[in-house]
């Protein structure tokens, strides 16, 4: 489980707060969290991600059943926006690069609150600059505190960004 993922950052919070013990380590050319809730998530991760890109089309093919008619092109670009988010926050791995996907599609968000989601991202944005590459080596051998802080709100905001982009 790569340490900026979104399941490292349960594990980062539970740490931060006495509840189970991080244990980092590198391998495959990365930073990752070991531990047997870890390997719980890594197994999971991939039906998560299978449920939420099923709840994302399923939503669409609803929103499109109920309205033959709608603007095509935004629903689809708000539609696009989440299946990405539903890889980055659903995935064993999560890599600033990974918000750079979301550069293109987020601005063009539509529908009520898009300018909750579009400060949502920007904030998700600065977090992620702050931890990499400002405080990323903070976190190996052991979690600093506002590091970590940092890098579980940016995950949270990922989740909450998923949530704004419906």
């Amino acid at each position: 489980m790569q340490i900026e993922s979104t399941y490292a950052s349960v594990l980062l919070a539970g740490h931060l707060l006495g509840l189970n013990p991080f244990v980092e380590s590198f391998a495959f050319g990365s930073w990752n969290v070991t531990s047997p809730l870890a390997d719980f998530f890594a197994m999971v991760s991939t039906l998560v991600f299978l449920a939420l890109i099923a709840l994302v089309y399923w939503r669409f093919y609803r929103q499109r059943s109920a309205n033959p008619n709608p603007e095509e092109k935004t629903a689809l670009v708000n539609f696009t926006a989440t299946a990405v988010l539903a890889f980055i926050i659903a995935g064993k791995i999560l890599s600033p690069q990974f918000l750079l996907w979301l550069l293109p599609v987020v601005p063009l968000v539509t529908g009520r609150g898009r300018e909750v989601t579009w400060l949502v991202f920007l904030a998700a944005c600065f977090a992620t600059y702050f931890v990499f590459p400002v405080h990323y080596l903070e976190l190996i051998p052991s979690p600093q505190s506002l590091v970590s802080i940092v890098l579980v709100l940016r995950n949270a905001l990922l989740v909450v960004l998923f949530c704004c982009c419906w």
